[in-house]
C-alpha cells in the first residue's frame, strides 16, 4: 500500500495538491501529500479523524441519510485535448518519475510482540523514547557499532508560524547505551538499565527543548537565511563536525513519531546514504515504515526494518525477564526473613 501510494501510477497522480487519497479495488485507502503548506502530522490527523467516525457507525445503517436523496450530482466526463507536445512531455515525466521511484526501496513491518501497553507495563519510559533507542540500537548493531546523527521532528504550532523544530536523538547517552549493550551481548544488567534510563531521559529533555522553540537548528537555519539575504557565507556549513552532526540535510536517520492512532505515513529519506523511519506506536502494535535508496551500498531497508524488529523485541523481552528476576528475589528474600539492601532501578 505504501509503494502504491508513492511509487506507482504517476499519471494518475496530482502532484500539485497538498492532500489527495487514493482509493483502491480492494478498499484500502492510501493518500499522496506535498506538505510545503503543512506538516505532515495534519494528513494523519484528518485520515484517524475519518478512521474513528466510520468505527463509530456500527452498522451500515448508521451512516447519515441525506435530507433529499433524490437529488443526484449529474457526473459529467472531462475530455482532454493535447497535442502531442504534451504528450511527449508525459511520457517524458513518466520516465523520470519511475527512474527515481525506482531506486527507493520501502518496508512497512508490524510488531505486534511489542506495543505501547507493554512499554509502559515494563519498560516505564515514554514509548517515544523507547523506539528511539531502540532505533539507535539497530542501527548501531547492523552498521558496525557505528551511530548515526538522527532528526526527529517537533511540533512547534504553538508559536505563530511555527512548524517543527529538530531533536537531535543521537546523544552521547544514547552512544554509552549502544555500547553497553553490544560489550554485554545485549543482557540487560543493572548497569544497562542504568545507561537505558539515563538515555531515554535526556531524550525527554529534548523533546521538550525542541517542543519549546528551544532547538538549535531552526535559530542556525535563521541565521544561514540572514547570511545568504546579506550576501555573506554561512561560515559554519565549512566546519567538518558540521555535516557529521546532520547539517545541511545530511542527517542519517530521519525520522517522525505519528502518535497512537491507526494511520501510518513515510517519506523518502534525506541523505543517499540514509534512512527515513517514520512510526506509530499503538495498543495493538508498533508499526513503522523503513525507505532507502537502492543503489547506495551502505544501506539496506529490509535489513535495518529486521534490526528494528528484533530489537523492539528483545529490548522488551530483556526489561520483562529483569523486572521478573527483581521480583523474585524480593520473595526469596521475604521467605527466610533474610534483607538485602537491593534497590531496583525503576
Amino acid at each position: 500500500l505504501a509503494r502504491i501510494g508513492m511509487l506507482k501510477h504517476p499519471q494518475s497522480r496530482w502532484f500539485d495538491r497538498s492532500n489527495f487519497y487514493i482509493v483502491t479495488r480492494n478498499g484500502l485507502v492510501v493518500a499522496n501529500d506535498e506538505y510545503s503548506a503543512y506538516e505532515g502530522i495534519i494528513p494523519i490527523q484528518i485520515t484517524d479523524h475519518i478512521q474513528n467516525h466510520i468505527d463509530s457507525l456500527e452498522k451500515i445503517n448508521s451512516w447519515p441519510i441525506p435530507s433529499n436523496p433524490h437529488n443526484k450530482i449529474i457526473v459529467q466526463e472531462l475530455l482532454f485535448i493535447y497535442d502531442s507536445r504534451v504528450l511527449n512531455a508525459i511520457n517524458r515525466a513518466v520516465t523520470l518519475f519511475y527512474h527515481s521511484a525506482d531506486n527507493i526501496e520501502v518496508i512497512v513491518i508490524n510488531v505486534t510482540q511489542c506495543t505501547k501497553e507493554d512499554i509502559k507495563q515494563y519498560v516505564r519510559v515514554h514509548p517515544d523514547s523507547f523506539f528511539q533507542l531502540c532505533l539507535q540500537l539497530a542501527y548501531f548493531k547492523l552498521h558496525g557499532h557505528k551511530p548515526a546523527p538522527t532528526y526527529e521532528a517537533a511540533s512547534i504550532r504553538r508559536f505563530y508560524r511555527g512548524r517543527t523544530e529538530t531533536i537531535r536523538t543521537c546523544t552521547p547517552e544514547v552512544v554509552a547505551w549502544c555500547r553497553a549493550m553490544t560489550n554485554s551481548d545485549n543482557q540487560l544488567t543493572e548497569v544497562e538499565r542504568k545507561l537505558f534510563l539515563i538515555a531515554a531521559n535526556r531524550h525527554q529533555e529534548l523533546i521538550t527543548e525542541a517542543s519549546q522553540c528551544q532547538g538549535c537548528d531552526r535559530h542556525l537555519f535563521g541565521l544561514s537565511m540572514i547570511a545568504h539575504l546579506a550576501g555573506k557565507p554561512f561560515e559554519l556549513i565549512n566546519d567538518p563536525s558540521w555535516i557529521k552532526s546532520g547539517g545541511s540535510s545530511n542527517f542519517i536517520l530521519s525520522t517522525s513519531c505519528l502518535g497512537v492512532g491507526t494511520s501510518l505515513g513515510g517519506t523518502a529519506l534525506m541523505c543517499s546514504n540514509g534512512y527515513g523511519v517514520f512510526y506509530r506506536i499503538g495498543s495493538d502494535a508498533i508499526t513503522f515504515f523503513v525507505s532507502a535508496y537502492r543503489n547506495c551500498s551502505d544501506s539496506n531497508a529490509q535489513a535495518l526494518a529486521d534490526s528494528i524488529e528484533r530489537t523492539l523485541i528483545e529490548v522488551k523481552t530483556s526489561f520483562m525477564k529483569s523486572n521478573l528476576l527483581m521480583q523474585i528475589l524480593f520473595l526469596w528474600d521475604d521467605e527466610i526473613n533474610v534483607y538485602y539492601s537491593f534497590k531496583p532501578v525503576i
